[in-house]
C-alpha cells in the first residue's frame, strides 16, 4: 500500500514526519493519514511527495524495492517493427510524470538543435538568387 511504501522510504532517509512534510508542503496530520494506510494522496500529492523523497511515483504506489532497474533498449529495437513515433508513445506512456516531462524537454531540446543545425546550412550554402535585368 502507499502508506506503508511511504513510510519505508522516508525511513530509510532518516527522515521525520515533519521534515517530509516541510520539504514537500504536505501537512504533517496528512502524512500520518498515508502512511496508516487511511487515506490515499492525490496524484498532485503523491508527485510532490515522490519529488521531495526523489523517487519516482511507482517506487511509492510499488514499493522501492519492486521497481527493476531501467534497461537500455538496443537501437536495433529503433529500427525495426513500429514506427518510430509508435515507440516513442509507447515509452513514454510508461514513464512517470516527472520522466515524461523530462522526456518533453530533451526532444524540444533536439528540436531546437535540428532548426539551429538547418540555419547553418543554409546561411552556408550560396544563395539561388536570380538576376534582375
Amino acid at each position: 500500500m502507499i502508506g506503508t511504501h511511504l513510510k519505508d522510504i522516508r525511513q530509510k532517509k532518516g527522515w521525520t514526519q515533519l521534515y517530509l512534510s516541510q520539504v514537500s508542503g504536505i501537512r504533517q496530520g496528512e502524512l500520518t493519514y498515508y502512511e496508516k494506510n487511511l487515506r490515499n494522496p492525490t496524484a498532485p500529492k503523491l508527485a510532490a511527495l515522490a519529488k521531495a523523497l526523489s523517487v519516482p511515483m511507482e517506487a511509492l504506489v510499488e514499493g522501492a524495492d519492486q521497481i527493476p532497474a531501467l534497461q537500455e533498449i538496443p537501437a536495433e529495437q529503433f529500427v525495426h517493427g513500429n514506427s518510430t513515433t509508435a515507440q516513442l508513445q509507447k515509452i513514454a506512456s510508461q514513464l512517470n510524470p516527472e520522466h515524461q516531462r523530462n522526456l518533453l524537454h530533451h526532444a524540444k531540446l533536439l528540436m531546437m538543435a535540428q532548426e539551429n543545425e538547418q540555419a547553418l546550412k543554409l546561411k552556408s550554402s550560396p544563395r539561388n538568387s536570380k538576376k534582375v535585368a
